[in-house]
């Protein structure tokens, strides 16, 4: 009702999706259609905040001594400052939104039953891993950012990353999945699938972000 163009000065400006500037004579036409609520004012302004061509709310103000306080004038500068309001709103909604995807992506990267890391092919380091594939390795998360990645890879299993990176420079397209045998701290070998999301910068590879499945048990 609050927004109801024919029962709101608010839902006026709305519905019109402009600013609003009435004085006294329009207000004493609109309130005798019922089209003002509470005490008549001499003179009211309101601007829409919007955000993406929908409105999201009105910045409404109104004198009741003074007929002639606000003019044309002032409905361009309370305009110009809904603007950098909406603005201002809209930044931090998005802002709340990436914290919020930041958060549910952190909780199933941390919690997810198969291994997750990053990795920068430029410096041949991780950057991020989770528990799941620390435990795959037997190394400690501080140990692993001091070893470059692909020595945890089986001779065998470097010459074919090497190769399929080499591919990958060239712009050949190369399967996203693929298995590799790495060697954990203790010696073991652990067979492992991998699925890699590749990252380009400026259209450069720059990393991976990779899924490890430990399928040494179903192999066996």
């Amino acid at each position: 009702a609050a927004f109801n163009p024919e029962k709101s000065l608010t839902g006026l400006v709305v519905s019109k999706r402009r600013a609003v500037l009435l004085k006294h004579e329009q207000l004493k036409a609109m309130s005798a259609k019922n089209g003002v609520q509470g005490v008549l004012p001499l003179v009211w302004m309101g601007v829409p905040l919007m955000i993406k061509d929908e409105v999201i709310g009105v910045i409404a103000v109104q004198s009741y001594t003074d007929p002639d306080l606000y003019d044309e004038q002032d409905l361009k500068i309370m305009s110009s400052i809904s603007d950098q309001i909406a603005v201002a709103i809209d930044r931090k909604q998005t802002e709340d939104e990436l914290r919020e995807s930041e958060k549910k992506y952190r909780y199933i990267f941390n919690h997810a039953p198969v291994g997750m890391y990053e990795i920068d092919f430029n410096k041949s380091r991780f950057t991020d891993m989770n528990d799941t594939f620390i435990k795959y390795s037997g190394y400690t998360k501080q140990e692993l950012f001091s070893i470059n990645p692909f020595d945890l890879l089986t001779q065998e299993s470097k010459q074919q990353f090497d190769e399929r990176y080499e591919r990958l420079l060239l712009g050949e397209k190369v399967s996203n999945e693929y298995e590799y045998e790495i060697v954990k701290k203790n010696g073991q070998i652990l067979s492992v699938i991998l699925n890699n999301d590749y990252i380009y910068k400026n259209n450069k590879l720059t990393g991976a972000r990779v899924v490890a499945h430990n399928v040494t048990d179903r192999k066996k």
